[in-house]
Formats: C-alpha cells, structure tokens, sequence
C-alpha cells in the first residue's frame, strides 16, 4: 500500500483569518522577496507529517474521533520574525500560552503513540504559532518592521487530517477528515 504524509492540524475559521489578513496588507509590501503562506493553508500543527497507508490512516482518525475534545480559544500575541534567538527564516503569527492548546496536543499524542511509532515528535518548549511566511535570507533593514503586536481571538472548534504533497514550490495541502469538537 502507498503510504501517504498526513498530519493533524488546527485549521482556522474564515472570519479569523480574514482580520488577519486585513494586517499583512499593510506588511506584505514592506517584504517583496518573502513568500506568504495562502490563507487556505493557514493552521496549527496538532502531530507532524506522518507517513501512513490508508489502513494506518483510518485508524488514526477512529482513534482521534473517538477522544472526548472541547472547543476553546487562543489569543493571538505578535507578528514576529523567527525562530526566536536563531536564524530568521519565517514569519510567525505568535499566540499566548495555553493549557488547553497543550493538553490537547498530549492526549492525542498519547492515545496514538499506542498504537503507532509515531515520527518526528520533538520535545521542546511549546510556542504556539501559525507560519505565515518562509525567506531564504534575513533582511537587517527589516528589523523595524517587526514586531508588531496584535491581540486577536480565535475559537478552536475543529481538527482536520491533512495530506501533504511537497512540490518545489512549497507544500500543497488536501483535507482529508474534520473532525468537530
């Protein structure tokens, strides 16, 4: 069987990434070399690729319905360049600390590591943040464009399976499977 890169996100709402957008208008001019994420690819990263065949994948997604998952909201912090204290070489949207967020993460991390070995887990501190642009090389006349603060509120009420096909171009994604909160 083929197997297939799948990977478990937070996908947002519309109405969220439409104010969101209302703010890189102003930035994107600012940053001509920088290539920005489409909208329609804008999510948080739940569990990283994975590389499943369709048995594997259909399992996962019963293992995942299956948990008892509450909506709740993130509060969005900055538009920052990162990573942080490294090479620059993204522009994140930045969210607030949150337990729910983390929770959430663990549980389904921990009820699929049951039954799957699961790749590419890093422990490390947890910043939440959605990616919303990648550069090859940072800018030093950019420093005063960023950071910029922004206090916005999302509500969470979905996670999705996506496949992920990596062309030259970047990643192309298909939703796979919503599953609502």
């Amino acid at each position: 069987m083929d197997k297939k890169r799948i990977f478990l996100v937070i996908p947002f709402e519309e109405n969220f990434k439409q104010e969101i957008s209302k703010v890189l208008l102003n930035i994107k001019p600012k940053f001509k070399e920088i290539r920005f994420i489409p909208e329609n690819y804008w999510h948080l990263t739940i569990l990283p690729p994975q590389y499943l065949n369709d048995l594997e994948l259909n399992r996962m997604i019963e293992l995942v319905q299956g948990l008892k998952l509450k909506k709740f909201k993130l509060k969005t912090n900055r538009i920052a360049f990162a990573p942080f204290n490294s090479n620059y070489r993204m522009i994140w949207l930045v969210f607030d600390n949150n337990q729910e967020f983390v929770s959430l993460k663990q549980e389904i991390f921990e009820t699929l590591n049951k039954e799957f070995k699961l790749e590419r887990i890093i422990k490390r501190e947890e910043i939440i943040h959605l990616t919303l642009a990648r550069f090859n090389f940072f800018d030093k006349n950019w420093s005063n464009i960023l950071p910029l603060s922004l206090i916005q509120e999302v509500e969470i009420t979905k996670i999705e399976f996506w496949k992920s096909n990596l062309k030259r171009t970047g990643a192309e994604y298909e939703v796979l499977k919503t599953i609502k909160f």
